[in-house]
Order: C-alpha cells, then structure tokens, then sequence
C-alpha cells in the first residue's frame, strides 16, 4: 500500500483504519519447512533495506506515523507490563545499559522512549545491513551498533560496561545460534532477560515456518523457527534463566501458537 495513499486513508477513517490495522499487522506462519537454509531470507534483500530506512524517515516526520522493521503502524502498542518490569529493574543505578538483540533501529527504545527511564544506554545487535544503517541513522553515544559478537564482546569488556538486562523483541525466531546467544549473555552476568513478542507453539513441536508479511507492508518472507513454548523455556532454564513470568504479547493468535511475552530471571 503506498505511503500517500495510506496516510490518506488515515484521515478520512482513522478508527477503521486503526481496527484494519489492529486485526491485519501481523503475519501468516502456515507453510511448513526443514530447516532455515530451505527459503531465502528477504532480509537479505536490499529493497528491504531501503525500505527500512525509507519508513524510519517517514515516521520521524509524522507524529500520527510509527514504523517497526520496515512497516507502517498506526499506533505505538505500548507493552507497559514489560516497561514497568524494565523502569523497575534500572531505577537504581544512575546509568544503564540494555543489550538489545535484534534491536534494528532503536525500535523499542523509540516507541517507548516517554516513558522509559532516562537512565538508559542502548547495545543493538541485529544484522550487518541493519547495522550500517543505524550508524547512519544515530549519531549519538547513546546508542551502540553490533553485527558480531566478536565486536560485541570486545566493547563491553574494553569499556568495562555492566549490562543489566538483555531484550529480545520478537527476534529469537529468526536467529539459528540462540544457545551460543544465551552463553553470551550468561558471560555479561545479565540478571535479566525480557522476551517481548515472542511467537510461540502452544501445540505442537518447535518447527521451521515462513512467515509472510501482508503485501500492503511489503509482501516479504522469511524463514522462522517457532519453538514450542515448554522447550523454549526449557532451553533458558539450561542457561541458568528462570522464568518469572509470562503473559500475552501484542500481535493476533496464528494457528497453534501466539505472540507470548516473558521474563526471566538469572538463578544466583
């Protein structure tokens, strides 16, 4: 759906288009794959990326206009369960880094960022095109860009930076090392690790998907790991993470899962 087109319809049916938006954001996970190599990422593609920077420029214009990961939102979707759970976390330290993986452009921080604490630093991990142009993008010190946890490790341990709190936002389908992940974080002595819409089996064993976004936001695919709920959690009890809680993410139910939010713990 072109741009102009959109926003026009914004202003002529605000509250149908809030709906439409409301019910059709989120994507389909019905075809069935073997592993990750079977289907092409779309994120490697350079449209994507020009598209990703073309929505971040149009939403940094328009107030009434958000963008997540290269498609145009109508409203920000606050999560203020995990906002509560990360102010509560980092109210005490003056200064705070948050690790956030598969962070793109500062998504998280700049839907939430009126009501975040203001004590806050940001390490984005995400892929190497993302990267760059985040670079581009921020030039601030309050934001870091990674694409390999070589360099990652490197900064924190050169800066001697303590992190807190590492948050997934509905990136750890689309990673294929989430346990080498997890031992990173589990080096960092993370205490915490918030999960925000996570999509999830509730029935069924972990498989490979191909998610595939609505054409008015691109018509993209990509190759997904679901992981079945109980195995998921599973995996972060192996790494020493308990979790504390778990309750519904934003995004529509799909066909034996959902988008599940969850936050554990480090045992000590």
């Amino acid at each position: 759906m072109k741009i102009s087109f959109k926003k026009n319809l914004i202003r002529l049916f605000p509250n149908l288009m809030k709906e439409i938006s409301n019910n059709f954001q989120y994507n389909s996970f019905s075809r069935k794959i073997d592993k990750f190599d079977d289907f092409k990422s779309d994120y490697d593609s350079l449209n994507f990326i020009k598209k990703l920077e073309s929505s971040f420029l149009i939403s940094k214009k328009n107030n009434h206009l958000f963008d997540r990961d290269g498609q145009i939102v109508l409203h920000k979707n606050n999560n203020f369960k995990l906002i509560s759970y990360i102010n509560q976390i980092t109210k005490k330290n003056k200064k705070n880094y948050i690790l956030d993986f598969g962070g793109s452009l500062c998504n998280f921080y700049r839907i939430n960022k009126l009501i975040l604490n203001p004590n806050l630093d940001w390490i984005i991990f995400d892929r190497e095109d993302t990267v760059k142009l985040g670079k581009k993008l921020f030039k601030k010190n309050k934001f870091n860009f990674f694409s390999s946890l070589k360099d990652l490790n490197q900064f924190v341990n050169t800066q001697k930076i303590s992190i807190n709190l590492c948050l997934f936002g509905s990136s750890l389908q689309y990673v294929k090392n989430l346990e080498e992940i997890l031992s990173t974080v589990k080096k960092y002595k993370c205490k915490y690790i918030l999960i925000d819409r996570q999509p999830m089996l509730i029935s069924g064993k972990t498989s490979y998907r191909v998610q595939k976004v609505p054409f008015w936001n691109g018509g993209y695919s990509f190759p997904v790991k679901l992981y079945n709920y109980k195995k998921f959690i599973a995996i972060f009890k192996k790494h020493n993470f308990i979790l504390l809680e778990m309750f519904k993410g934003f995004g529509n139910d799909f066909k034996d899962g959902k988008y599940i939010t969850q936050i554990y713990k480090r045992c000590s």
